[in-house]
């Protein structure tokens, strides 16, 4: 699919000289089942659940985390880089382009 609504936004991975093929669809990883924010920290393996991006749709996407209030610090400290662990705030490609029909 190209743009057509409801179907995914098609992204790559570019480098300096080439792109690579398209992926399947642009998604939004690390969202739980029950909303929480899910960092893959549990160990069990299992894949992190990814959010399609659909194209002309609207989308609102958020998680929630609990943390104690030393963990929310250390969060949001400026020299920390924590908060990246959470997949939510990268993105697995560089590139939103025009591929397909």
């Amino acid at each position: 699919p190209g743009y057509l609504t409801g179907k995914p936004v098609l992204v790559a991975n570019c480098l300096e000289t080439y792109c690579e093929m398209p992926l399947v669809g642009a998604t939004v990883p690390g969202i739980g089942m029950d909303g929480r924010c899910d960092n893959g920290a549990t160990g069990d393996g299992s894949a992190l659940r990814s959010v399609p991006v659909l194209f002309g749709e609207d989308a609102v996407f958020t998680c929630y985390d609990e943390l104690t209030r030393p963990e929310f610090e250390q969060l949001c400290d400026s020299t920390s880089d924590e908060w990246l662990s959470y997949p939510i705030f990268s993105v697995p490609y560089t590139h939103v382009g025009e591929w397909g029909n």
